[in-house]
């Protein structure tokens, strides 16, 4: 195998790889078009790429824009691997921020500076929702790690050489450490806030001391509540995207399939939740589409995920509550069982997490608070057979004679 340059239009030089000859007899050459204008760079460049020929890791040029590599990586790695939220995210984001800005780069010429020039832009003037301002760091940070991964199966396809994400400054990753969340007494009085002035006094319950995903609550069914154990039974899931609208789905993982005991209170105010929701069955009659739904809209119909953020939202800013999002709810359940020493493996059950060790991630601060009472319970428990020590003895004081020089 043997390279050389030609000179195949006025002022760009082609590189060709000859191969020797097919079983045809006849001669296999590969031309590779260049953009370079002096001859002893186009021979080395051929040098180059010969070595990589030899040693079969040569990645010929691609016509791919970074664009139509987007449309690839969605349709061949997306739909197979990615939840239909997140492809739907992912579409939604190319769309409206990566295309317009990088999508007619060749996919082989996009570089480090276009990505790096990409997230400034969108600290800038990224929104799009008509305000002025750019994106949060977090947001551009999420940007960045799915063009990652992205660009690194366009690294394993062996379209590209090398990823251009690794060798920009990566936006700061957010703070997933700190939780919000409202301590038992506020949970208590909003609670009491939602017995006085609203009919959503079952969902905040179910959420509060359940400690279930919002997608889980609303997908909620009747068949998977046993009224004779307390314990509700997590087995679909509510979710929403552009595409798809409203449907369900189950557990993204087989431990987000799980059974949730909760207090008798929880177990009351569904049955009078189930009351209330049968008139409205009784007055729409066969207009009332059964999906066996906990909480549904008021025919019956499941529930759009976002309608319960905005009521939330809303809910606490008429009763003058503090203000968390409605996922905190689940924050705040799982701050009670760490603050009451639940083991570690049973919240990760309860919870629906796959790593146990997720709690100690997410809600550090709580365990960090509990440092002093874990010393002050092991000084408690040993006190009553602990011997003081005795006090050390006092040494006397030595007096070291060092020898006499003459200094003369």
């Amino acid at each position: 195998m043997r390279a050389h340059v030609e000179k195949r239009s006025k002022d760009r030089y082609t590189i060709v790889i000859d191969k020797g000859r097919n079983i045809d007899g006849e001669r296999d050459r590969d031309y590779i078009p260049t953009e370079i204008t002096n001859k002893r760079k186009a021979e080395e460049e051929a040098d180059r790429i010969l070595v990589e020929y030899r040693n079969g890791n040569y990645i010929p040029p691609s016509t791919l824009t970074f664009s139509d590599y987007l449309d690839m990586w969605l349709k061949d790695y997306g739909l197979p691997k990615l939840s239909d939220r997140s492809y739907s995210f992912y579409k939604e984001m190319f769309r409206i921020h990566t295309k317009p800005r990088l999508g007619a780069i060749p996919l082989d010429k996009l570089m480090p500076l276009d990505l790096q020039r990409y997230y400034n832009d969108l600290r800038s003037e990224g929104r799009k929702d008509g305000k002025p301002g750019g994106l949060a760091e977090s947001s551009i940070f999420k940007q960045h790690c799915i063009i990652h991964k992205a660009l690194m199966t366009a690294v394993k396809w062996r379209l590209i050489r090398e990823n251009p994400a690794d060798f920009v400054e990566r936006p700061k990753r957010p703070d997933s450490d700190v939780a919000s969340f409202y301590e038992p007494e506020q949970a208590i009085a909003m609670l009491e806030c939602a017995k006085k002035s609203t009919g959503k006094y079952a969902i905040l319950a179910v959420a509060v001391y359940s400690g279930a995903r919002r997608a889980e609550i609303i997908g909620l069914r009747w068949q998977d509540i046993d009224w004779e154990t307390s314990t509700l039974k997590v087995r679909q899931t509510v979710q929403y995207t552009k595409d798809k609208g409203v449907f369900f789905k189950q557990p993204k993982s087989k431990n987000g399939k799980r059974d949730i005991k909760v207090p008798d209170i929880v177990i009351d105010a569904l049955r009078i939740h189930l009351s209330n929701q049968q008139q409205f069955r009784d007055v729409l009659g066969d207009d009332y589409i059964d999906n066996d739904l906990v909480f549904c809209q008021d025919d019956g119909k499941p529930i759009f995920p976002d309608t319960i953020t905005s009521w939330f939202s809303k809910f606490l800013s008429d009763n003058k509550l503090p203000k968390i999002r409605f996922h905190d709810l689940r924050h705040t359940n799982i701050t009670i069982m760490i603050a009451n020493k639940v083991p570690d493996i049973e919240i990760a059950r309860r919870a629906g997490h796959a790593d146990p060790a997720t709690p100690h991630r997410l809600y550090g601060h709580v365990y960090a608070s509990m440092k002093d009472e874990a010393a002050n319970a092991i000084e408690n428990a040993l006190q009553p057979i602990a011997k003081k020590p005795d006090p050390e003895p006092v040494q006397s004081a030595k007096v070291i004679t060092f020898p006499k020089r003459n200094l003369a």
